[in-house]
């Protein structure tokens, strides 16, 4: 994706999406404000370069506004919707671009941490599964995708007890934050665990709740607004896939998940957003979850 130069910029985030889009844009750009819902950023600065309530578009001097976040769907409705914006002034950024931690200096370094990781799974019986981009990376790409240097695992409900066990004894090198729920829902209970994230590196671990239905049992789990779910059948067992030499625990038919979750996924699509899934079963307000 060709990024902006010489533009007048207004950033919509000021989280760590954000602060990506910041580090990405500030060179050949002037970043005129951060626009963020949320009145806890209201009134601060990152990098002395304000957060102002969307409001204050109506006044701000801004060529085009970029969204930075998960939310981009809803905050696109707001901003051309409600505000009036025209659509040509918005840049969304994909998702790929907005990884804000800082992973390991050199691929060498990243897959020696993430083996760190596996070993530390493996030895304490944690039955997790490759998801997401690194299932993607390894059945298609028989490594990590080229933009997407980052470990996505998932684990079930019933096992989150035992994996903070782990993580306090062996996790230090890592540094896991446990993330929990703000609302509840029907699937599950406010401050329950949505994902494990690594300080330390992109490993993203995330949790899978059980619920059934009239078409069938499911795992049900959120990414950005976004509930998805799969077939409880993907996770009865386990296939064993190499990544770099070391054997990975994926859903009993990788092919098929991937199928369910992507579509074409053995198609390139660099420039991919999290409203592309294919599972989708419902979304979530903005800042909800």
């Amino acid at each position: 994706m060709k990024l902006p130069s010489g533009l007048r910029l207004a950033i919509f985030g000021a989280g760590s999406s954000g602060r990506a889009a910041y580090a990405l844009l500030r060179r050949g750009n002037s970043i005129a404000a951060f626009l963020d819902s949320d009145p806890l950023k209201q009134g601060h600065e990152i990098d002395g370069v304000p957060v102002l309530p969307p409001e204050a578009l109506a006044t701000l001097e801004h060529d085009r506004i970029v969204i930075a976040s998960m939310f981009d769907t809803e905050i696109a409705a707001l901003l051309t919707g409600r505000m009036g914006v025209p659509e040509a002034r918005l840049l969304r950024l994909p998702a790929y671009l907005l990884k804000a931690r800082a992973a390991p200096s050199g691929e060498a370094s990243a897959l020696a941490l993430f083996a760190r990781c596996f070993d530390m799974l493996h030895e304490s019986g944690i039955p997790y599964f490759a998801d997401h981009s690194l299932l993607l990376g390894i059945m298609r790409e028989n490594g990590l995708i080229p933009w997407a240097r980052e470990l996505d695992l998932c684990i079930m409900e019933e096992d989150v007890p035992a994996l903070r066990e782990v993580l306090r004894a062996q996790g230090a090198a890592f540094d896991f934050e446990e993330i929990g729920y703000r609302n509840g829902t029907e699937y599950w209970a406010a401050g329950e665990a949505k994902m494990f994230k690594a300080a330390a590196a992109e490993i993203d671990i995330h949790v899978k709740h059980r619920v059934a239905d009239s078409d069938g049992e499911w795992r049900v789990w959120c990414v950005g607004p976004y509930l998805l779910q799969a077939g409880a059948r993907h996770y009865a067992a386990a296939s064993w896939q190499d990544f770099n030499g070391v054997p990975v625990r994926c859903p009993a038919d990788p092919e098929a998940y991937l199928e369910a979750m992507y579509g074409s996924w053995r198609v390139k699509v660099k420039n991919w957003s999290y409203g592309d899934y294919r599972n989708i079963r419902a979304t979530y307000p903005a800042d909800f979850l």
